[in-house]
């Protein structure tokens, strides 16, 4: 039951969101279209920004995995091709600005699960520069991500994907997976 409440949650933050925009989205409005009690909404959320950022956190992590991508590239390709079927909600979330912004929760939570991974696969810890560059990249392709959601690059997931892959630093490029021959 608890999960499906907190999927309840995200569809109606969803619906508001494509109804209304981000930033007229209340907690009021949430629990109306979720059929919850605030008390019920504050079980799982601390705010609709939480919301926002549960649902990409929850995109990350069920991309991640092996299953899924052997490599960086693949993973991009999947977030490029979710922002195809999604992107009227993301145009309305990446309005958000400021420290809760979307684009600043997708730059650290992008470069937290690429860290985590990496140094779960490597046969040596990253390196403080490598961190640098990993936290750099992260951030730029959170605000390139948003531009392609926004339609500034007239380019297909594949190639999106593609680009953003040529861009990584050599260091992190290749098989993703200690089982398949780490990066």
């Amino acid at each position: 039951m608890p999960e499906r409440t907190r999927l309840y949650i995200l569809h109606a933050f969803d619906e508001l969101v494509q109804k209304v925009g981000f930033d007229k989205v209340t907690i009021q409005m949430l629990c109306r279209e979720a059929h919850i009690s605030r008390a019920t909404f504050y079980r799982y959320f601390k705010d609709k920004y939480d919301v926002m950022n549960y649902n990409y956190k929850q995109m990350v992590d069920t991309a991640f995995t092996p299953d899924r991508i052997d490599t960086l590239e693949d993973l991009f390709l999947i977030f490029y091709q979710m922002g195809r079927t999604y992107w009227q909600p993301l145009i309305r979330m990446f309005d958000s600005t400021g420290i809760n912004s979307l684009s600043h929760f997708i730059a650290d939570y992008s470069y937290e699960a690429a860290e985590r991974i990496l140094e779960e696969n490597r046969t040596k810890p990253l390196t403080e520069e490598e961190k640098l560059k990993l936290r750099v990249f992260c951030g730029g392709c959170s605000y390139m991500y948003e531009d392609w959601i926004r339609g500034k690059y007239e380019m297909s997931p594949e190639k999106a994907a593609h680009a953003l892959y040529n861009a990584l630093p050599d260091e992190f490029k290749g098989y993703l997976w200690a089982d398949r021959g780490t990066v």
